[in-house]
């Protein structure tokens, strides 16, 4: 029988090193509006009531091979878009991050888990600016819940809200200027530039083209991006160039009579594209595997629904 005086003993017991910043965790991470890693940065400023370019300039540029000018606004402008990427950028900010808070699996923030397979230049993966759903804004302002940004509205092939299947913005409505992607204050749904709320209001959010309806690539786009940030880390093992050369050759063998130039004719590519990603370690962009991929999915494949996610989810 244990004594009253064990309860007690903690000789063997240590205290877990406390980390540098708080344990920020990602929004959405049971979902395909799983946060991104940009997103997270400035949330993590708010945690912390500080600007999230102090942060940046302070705490996580310094000891990374991130090279920084600090009054270069194209840097905050645009070369930061690549920290969701499959890069540089995304490889050191996440150890840094993940360093600074004490946690793991920040890549699953970014297309890093998908650096094996898609092209490392990143071309046509992300999207110039910051993209936001204002109504996701506006339910989750309702709601009493901190606004983010989802990962899915920042890859270039998506167009609308997976949610509200909404146009998503760019620009601020009152302004019309970009936002950059790590902003002078810690709230993302307001701009950078003029202060004023990225939602605008339910009257202006009825002048706002919405997409009545989705084409059937864009459908796909969303179904297929959406798996890749939500099962990503399940199948991480598999993501590799070597993988996808495999299941390319299985694909020629089993329904195109053993050769590529018959996927790529069949498929409408031009020749040689996808030989060279079966025989020369040459790796895809993103709009190139999607269009593969959903040239050899099931013709009565049908689309997933979105549900919605609520910022504490």
């Amino acid at each position: 029988m244990t004594s009253d005086d064990d309860l007690w003993q903690t000789s063997n017991w240590q205290m877990p090193e406390r980390s540098r910043l708080y344990r920020i965790a990602p929004l959405g991470n049971d979902s395909i509006m799983r946060e991104a890693l940009h997103s997270v940065l400035i949330r993590l400023a708010l945690a912390h009531t500080v600007s999230p370019l102090v942060l940046m300039r302070r705490e996580i540029v310094p000891e990374t091979r991130v090279r920084h000018t600090k009054h270069s606004s194209s840097f905050t402008e645009s070369h930061l878009k690549t920290m969701n990427g499959v890069g540089k950028y995304a490889a050191e900010f996440t150890r840094k991050l993940e360093d600074l808070t004490s946690q793991q699996k920040l890549s699953e923030c970014s297309f890093m888990l998908w650096s094996g397979i898609l092209d490392p230049r990143a071309l046509g993966l992300l999207y110039t600016h910051p993209r936001w759903c204002p109504m996701c804004f506006l339910e989750w302002r309702d709601a009493g819940h901190e606004p983010y940004l989802a990962l899915i509205s920042q890859a270039a092939p998506i167009l609308v809200c997976p949610v509200h299947s909404m146009a998503l913005q760019h620009e601020c409505p009152s302004c019309r200027r970009v936002q950059p992607f790590v902003p002078r204050h810690a709230h993302v749904d307001f701009c950078s530039r003029c202060g004023s709320w990225l939602a605008a209001n339910h009257k202006e959010l009825r002048g706002i083209v919405k997409a009545s309806r989705i084409s059937p690539r864009q459908r796909y786009n969303i179904d297929a991006i959406g798996e890749m940030i939500l099962h990503g880390p399940e199948i991480s093992k598999l993501l590799t160039a070597q993988h996808l050369q495999t299941r390319i050759a299985e694909t020629a063998d089993r329904h195109f009579g053993g050769t590529v130039a018959n996927v790529e004719r069949a498929l409408g590519f031009t020749k040689r594209v996808i030989s060279q990603w079966r025989y020369r370690d040459v790796q895809p962009s993103l709009p190139s595997f999607l269009l593969m991929t959903q040239g050899l999915a099931p013709s009565d494949t049908k689309p997933r629904r979105c549900t919605v996610r609520s910022p504490s989810s």
